[in-house]
């Protein structure tokens, strides 16, 4: 006999291969043992058959008494049980079995679970626990396809059967035909205990399993309405109903009584696994620095290894022991690091407040150098980085850096001129830049943004320049980098043009003051705030300097010009008109000084100066209070959101802009 093949005379299954053809291989015949597993060892009953896999810890329990077993199997919770119940099928035939319920009720009452309904088997009601409330009040597992199809709300159901022949005969039934089955998904589970108590319109609300709840009806509609059949089967479905709704929330009280205890439980064993860390790791010398978890950074493994809900035993310790150093070689590091950085930080903010110190005792000087141009400084660097020096290094130090001050100082001051400079002798050919910057008349605009300028001059610009210098290191002497700002860099060549669509403007109102064309500007910014525009309605004069009046005009030129655009793009029948005019305005009704002595101011008086300003009135702006904006509808119309603080000024502007009266500014 070929090799592969045992000989066995009583095996009627093996036949001998013919001459010629391929032999077959025995089939081996099936143990057919039966033995009563309640009284056999497991050993006879699910013996692995033909493996050859190395047998592990727990083969042993395969071959222990059944009664031991149950005895073992008894102390565990339905959740283990369920476990076990499906490693293997021996397992799940056991577990499953009606033999085994007694294992299953010891198991529900060591954890104080309600009693098992009737209707539900103790795997189906250990089950329960861990499904969702759907799964549990309607009693059937459904995957997502599923669900979408078949889980519907009672106001649906009643609205698609509406129409249907069964629809008009129940219209009064609806409050008994929901209580026929449980629901849920309502908002009245938590408050209604008894199914039967619930409304209509709360009923409506709650999750229907529609083959069910289709089924149930259709058996409802199959009575005579006034039949003891139907009132018989009422009150059946009525109890089963109420008792699965009861049911359902005892387990949820159940539930959320052992989450809360289990919750517990594990918060003391994370507080006392992290109190024994903290214990051993103090014995090898480590100090509350190295523990603490403040500066952590994302990928840091301590809270995972210290913050669980285990025992530490000495196998973990030595395994925890590594990685939690590891940390804490990171953590001495930052903390190194920080250290450093805040050294580094205090000096600077001690030097800047030396250099503010510096700059503020420098009278009549306009300062243009920033902070930040200051820290920069390569002394001022060695300075703040040197390892050798304290906090609270001597002032001393800042004498060479007040002399790179005031020479950086200069050179901006001189950039900024320069810049001007260039921008009226590429306008003006063949004049001298520097007596036409020097006339009132000469205004330049500086880009701001894209698309928007700004009108300035160049004592404009500096002053601008120094009070950001001074901002700045103030700031920096109060510990506040984080506020420095994107400064203006006026000072660097470009973004400055001689603005010469304001030269009649400016012409005008020199002749409506009645002073000479070529006045100085510093002479007209030395008259302060003084000048007041004359084409103003009273609610809206002040008082301005010289350059905020230019100002102002150019504003009511750009504003006007913004408007025609806007109409002429839109096609909107909206009445613009333009009260700062010069070329119509008369001179003498353009602008005023009372810092000159004119004619006009003559005649004004030194107590008629109210009569030209007039104060609102209004209880927005005589009031602290917050006010609601009024907007202005005729710019509206033109795309342009025009905003005011109280109802004068939007009349004020309707007058001025389009020609309306008071009650027609919408």
């Amino acid at each position: 006999m070929d090799q592969g093949y045992t000989s066995d005379s009583e095996d009627e299954d093996y036949i001998e291969p013919e001459p010629g053809r391929p032999k077959k291989t025995r089939r081996m015949r099936k143990s057919g043992v039966k033995t009563d597993s309640s009284l056999t060892p497991m050993s006879l009953v699910g013996k692995p058959s033909g493996s050859r896999r190395r047998a592990g810890k727990l083969a042993l329990m395969m071959s222990m008494p059944i009664d031991v077993f149950c005895e073992i199997a008894a102390h565990l919770s339905p959740e283990d049980l369920l476990h076990m119940a499906r490693s293997s099928k021996f397992l799940r035939d056991f577990f499953m079995s009606k033999s085994s319920k007694r294992i299953w009720r010891q198991a529900e009452e060591a954890l104080g679970m309600p009693i098992c309904p009737p209707d539900l088997s103790c795997p189906q009601h250990c089950h329960a626990v861990r499904s969702s409330r759907l799964e549990a009040v309607l009693r059937v597992r459904l995957c997502k396809k599923c669900h979408n199809e078949n889980i519907e709300r009672g106001w649906k159901i009643r609205r698609s059967l509406k129409d249907s022949k069964t629809g008009p005969g129940i219209d009064n039934d609806w409050s008994t035909i929901y209580k026929l089955l449980p629901g849920t998904g309502g908002f009245m589970e938590s408050d209604v205990t008894n199914l039967q108590e619930a409304s209509i319109e709360s009923l409506c609300l709650l999750k229907f399993y529609r083959p069910t709840f289709d089924a149930l009806l259709k058996e409802y509609l199959a009575f005579d309405r006034t039949s003891d059949e139907r009132t018989a089967f009422v009150e059946e479905r009525h109890k089963i109903a109420n008792e699965i709704w009861s049911h359902s929330a005892k387990l949820d009280d159940w539930l959320r009584i052992l989450n809360n205890r289990r919750f517990q439980d594990n918060e003391a064993l994370k507080a006392n696994r992290k109190k024994t860390i903290l214990a051993k790791l103090e014995m090898l010398g480590y100090s509350e620095a190295d523990v603490s978890t403040e500066l952590d950074e994302q990928g840091w493994k301590w809270k995972a290894l210290v913050e669980q809900p285990r025992e530490l035993t000495d196998r973990t310790w030595k395994t925890l022991l590594p990685q939690l150093q590891e940390t804490i070689r990171l953590r001495r590091g930052k903390n190194a690091q920080l250290k450093i950085e805040n050294l580094i930080r205090a000096r600077k903010t001690r030097l800047c407040g030396l250099a503010r110190d510096f700059v503020k005792s420098l009278k009549d000087a306009r300062f243009c150098v920033m902070a930040s141009d200051f820290v920069n400084f390569p002394l001022a660097k060695r300075i703040i980085t040197n390892n050798g020096l304290s906090v609270d290094f001597h002032p001393t130090l800042l004498d060479p850096l007040k002399e790179m001050l005031i020479a950086l100082n200069e050179t901006r001051v001189r950039a900024i001129e320069n810049n001007f400079v260039s921008a009226v002798a590429s306008t003006n050919k063949g004049s001298d830049p520097k007596i036409i910057l020097q006339r009132a008349t000469t205004f330049f605009t500086r880009t701001s943004g894209q698309t928007s300028s700004v009108l300035t001059t160049i004592s404009d610009t500096i002053d601008t320049l120094h009070l950001q210098s001074s901002e700045s290191f103030e700031d920096a002497a109060n510990n506040h980098f984080y506020r420095y700002r994107n400064h203006s860099e006026s000072w660097k060549p470009g973004g400055i043009s001689l603005c010469s669509r304001l030269g009649n403007v400016t012409n005008m109102l020199i002749a409506s003051l009645g002073i000479q064309e070529d006045v100085s500007m510093d002479h007209m910014e030395s008259l302060g705030a003084s000048f007041l525009c004359l084409c103003c309605a009273p609610e809206i004069r002040k008082l301005e300097t010289w350059c905020k009046l230019v100002g102002h005009f150019f504003q009511e030129y750009d504003e006007f010009n913004s408007m025609k655009e806007a109409k002429s793009d839109r096609n909107a029948d909206v009445k613009i008109t333009f009260d700062h005019d010069v070329d119509v305005k008369s001179e003498k009704s353009l602008v005023i000084c009372t810092g000159l002595k004119t004619e006009a101011v003559d005649r004004l008086g030194s107590g008629n100066l109210d009569e030209l300003i007039k104060k609102c009135s209004c209880v927005p702006c005589t009031t602290t209070g917050y006010s609601r904006p009024i907007q202005c509808m005729h710019c509206s119309l033109l795309g342009i959101n025009k905003f005011f603080g109280c109802r004068e000024k939007r009349d004020t502007h309707v007058r001025a802009r389009h020609g309306q009266s008071k009650k027609a500014g919408g």
